[in-house]
């Protein structure tokens, strides 16, 4: 019953969600195999994948009808929707897909060993991001992580718990692997559940490192686990000083990536609701599709602020571009139908109204245009 509350609280977490059930395996394959003193006595035969689900059907089972509903909806309804608008394929080809997610994956391992420099936000300018099958160094880092899958397999089956933490870390990154596309190709939070894995191997060290029996063994194992938890604890002190507010937040991601569009539309929408003078902000928005043509946020919220100061030839324009580039935003649509309303065109308003009314029919802003069409189809201003 533990197990079946830890893996509900898990679907709270995209990268919870698919890897816990493989973690009970892993887990109970490990155990089944391994005596306390870490030894496998020939007469012992290894558990089968039967034997392992058959231990716990019961446990498989529940996990799999609480995951299935979401991944059903992960997989075949949800749609990327993030600011690379090119969703599919990362950088449009499978060779660029593979060897970036490649790269992501390298990358995320060494934030992990070495958090030294942490970017809450990657831009796709970023060098993570593959040119296609040629890229060099894409190619170094799929023979890396193969190279460290291969000696985490060996290991596992010598029934190491080097090889469980391994597996552990392997099992918990592959749904970030983008095998199923996710908006983000590398994020910090990505490594939250793996991070449990380099726990384990970290305690195993020490463990072994006790037993040694050289006399300053203990002692130099204590020093280690002090210096690891203090630099950790450390960086996490100075990194928690960027999540004080939104506003510097993103500041921070843009002090860490000047090149990120992202970080100037938010930059751009935090400064406005902070009072900022509107050609200061305006200036993010320009600067973000100057970085990045294809950031549909950056065009709708050009033409959103040129909407407020009406100036609805160059709004129509952004927007019509935002809707180009994300066609399913109900917020961008919502104010393609504003901005049709401002001017009195409501049969220009009325095809974008409809699809609102159709798939958002909750929207807010559906409320309130629905009100004002009515008023105006009554000849009130």
């Amino acid at each position: 019953m533990g197990l079946l509350l830890l893996f509900a609280l898990g679907l709270l977490s995209k990268e919870s969600t698919a890897v816990l059930p493989a973690v009970f395996c892993l887990a109970d394959y490990f155990r089944g195999r391994t005596w306390p003193d870490g030894a496998l006595p020939s007469s012992l035969p290894p558990p089968g994948l039967r034997q392992i689900l058959g231990r716990r059907k019961w446990v498989y089972l529940g996990c799999l009808v609480l995951a299935f509903p979401y991944l059903l909806h992960r997989v075949a309804i949800s749609r990327h929707t993030g600011y690379m608008a090119d969703a599919g394929w990362i950088g449009g080809t499978i060779g660029s897909h593979v060897l970036s997610a490649a790269k992501a994956q390298l990358l995320l391992l060494w934030r992990l060993l070495f958090p030294l420099r942490l970017v809450a936000d990657y831009s796709p300018r970023h060098w993570i991001y593959a040119s296609g099958w040629t890229d060099p160094v894409g190619w170094v880092a799929v023979v890396a992580l193969g190279s460290a899958v291969l000696l985490t397999v060996r290991s596992f089956r010598r029934n190491s718990w080097a090889g469980f933490a391994g597996a552990f870390m392997v099992a918990t990154m592959l749904p970030t692997s983008q095998v199923v596309r996710l908006t983000e190709l590398v994020a910090e939070h990505y490594l939250y559940v793996p991070l449990l894995g380099f726990g384990i191997l970290v305690a195993r060290l020490d463990a072994a490192l006790r037993r040694n029996p050289l006399p300053y063994a203990p002692l130099a194992a204590t020093a280690a686990i002090t210096a690891l938890a203090v630099f950790y604890a450390g960086r996490c002190w100075l990194r928690n000083r960027d999540y004080r507010n939104s506003l510097v937040f993103w500041k921070a991601v843009e002090r860490d990536a000047p090149e990120n569009a992202r970080a100037q539309v938010s930059l751009g929408v935090w400064e406005r609701l902070a009072g900022v003078p509107p050609h200061q902000y305006i200036k993010r928005f320009e600067r973000a599709i100057e970085l990045d043509p294809k950031i549909s946020s950056g065009w709708a919220n050009l033409g959103f602020e040129l909407m407020r100061q009406q100036r609805y030839a160059e709004a129509e324009k952004a927007l019509d571009r935002a809707l180009e580039l994300e066609p399913n935003a109900a917020e961008f649509r919502a104010g393609m139908a504003a901005l049709y309303l401002s001017q009195w065109r409501i049969s220009d308003a009325e095809p974008y109204l409809e699809w609102l009314r159709k798939h958002d029919p909750r929207n807010p802003k559906l409320e309130v245009m629905e009100l004002l069409l009515e008023r105006m189809r009554r000849g009130e201003r």
